[in-house]
């Protein structure tokens, strides 16, 4: 049995390696079909329990301080084939990972995907090697349900990056059943707004983490205040409250209330994490909102000198959605959706950033945000 593992698992590197061209699957052993024993492989899941003592060959799992789980399952329910890789997570986000590195360059991006089902959240993540030290940025995060289904996003990776890894999360509290992942290298005068898709991660704010120390300081908010999870704050006299109930939220259960506690007060709610500018393309960003006065919809860093482009729109006691197209600076390298407010209060939900058609480009109306200035 270990010497056909064997075979196995160094077929399906090869393959991987042979396959490391333009446009074709990048993945070896992307059904999870063959598996190795836990001392065959490169990094040793130190700290994990590894059910039958087996993992997926030319995988590997990045050491755990949480009661992360993983096991291979063999039986009829897989995607496809006869096995699929299961991940159990406590209270951090355990990963798996490609042991293979693929190589990367200008105007290139990746496709990845995965079909996955279970209860709570997995995620779809890459770890960048190259001149700086390594980092690791989510593609796309996903509320996983019993059925298989399908999950994906474009992943463009910053400047300094030679190499990437494709990564498998568990989000913290979670179960997660993998099988068919996949990984294709695209030219990124490819991607379009279908290709991309949705470029924030819980965007309708249903989960939420803890606001930093920090901000809890200088907003004067409570201990153990909360904020919508993959999102920042940024602003002054102003406060956060995250609104639970069907009745308050737009969709879902969960919605957030921006609120200006002192004169001169605002308050921006914005992605940390930088969506690649695409040279001649825009933006499209969409929200759901109701409050009194005005509301600020804009893009963080969409000039080389941090100049916003941004829109200011009317809001009123009804939900409404508001939709604006900005088109960053020619030396915009990535940009941060944000949302906000400098009026008495804002009410936040159902938030959507996607490229817009390249036929539309140049057509938005943006300006600075008087409150960054």
């Amino acid at each position: 049995m270990m010497a056909v593992c064997s075979l196995m698992l160094a077929a399906g590197l090869a393959t991987a390696r042979a396959a490391d061209l333009a446009g074709e699957e990048l993945l070896g052993n992307r059904s999870f079909e063959s598996v190795a024993p836990l001392g065959s492989v490169v990094y040793a899941y130190k700290g994990w329990t590894v059910k039958s003592d087996f993992v997926p060959g030319g995988w590997a799992g990045l050491p755990s301080a949480s009661e992360a789980t993983i096991e291979m399952v063999r039986g009829a329910d897989a995607h496809s084939g006869s096995v699929f890789m299961r991940v159990s997570s406590g209270n951090q986000n355990p990963e798996v990972f490609s042991e293979a590195f693929y190589q990367t360059g200008l105007g290139v991006c990746f496709q990845m995907s995965v079909w996955a089902r279970g209860s709570g959240r997995g995620g779809l993540f890459a770890y960048e090697y190259g001149g700086k030290a390594m980092a690791g940025y989510y593609v796309k995060t996903f509320d996983l349900t019993p059925q298989w289904t399908q999950y994906g996003g474009v992943y463009f990776p910053t400047e300094d990056c030679k190499q990437i890894r494709f990564v498998l999360r568990a989000l913290a509290e979670s179960t997660a059943d993998y099988d068919d992942v996949g990984m294709v290298r695209l030219s990124e005068s490819a991607v379009g707004p279908e290709l991309a898709g949705e470029l924030l991660n819980n965007g309708g704010l249903e989960h939420e983490s803890p606001v930093r120390d920090e901000w809890v300081q200088k907003l004067g908010l409570q201990a153990g205040a909360e904020k919508p999870d993959f999102f920042e704050l940024n602003g002054e006299k102003a406060t956060i409250t995250m609104v639970h109930g069907k009745a308050q939220a737009h969709g879902g259960e969960v919605c957030a209330r921006l609120e200006r506690t002192g004169e001169g007060g605002w308050l921006h709610c914005y992605s940390p994490y930088g969506c690649k500018v695409l040279p001649g393309v825009s933006f499209v960003l969409k929200a759901w909102l109701r409050g009194t006065g005005s509301a600020w919809l804009g893009l963080y860093d969409a000039a080389a000198d941090g100049t916003p482009a941004a829109a200011t729109v009317t809001v009123n006691d009804q939900w409404r959605e508001y939709s604006v197209v900005l088109t960053p600076a020619l030396s915009a390298k990535s940009v941060r959706f944000s949302v906000g407010t400098s009026d008495r209060e804002l009410w936040v939900d159902d938030l959507s950033l996607t490229l817009a058609p390249k036929a539309a480009a140049g057509g938005a109306d943006s300006g600075r945000d008087p409150d960054m200035e």
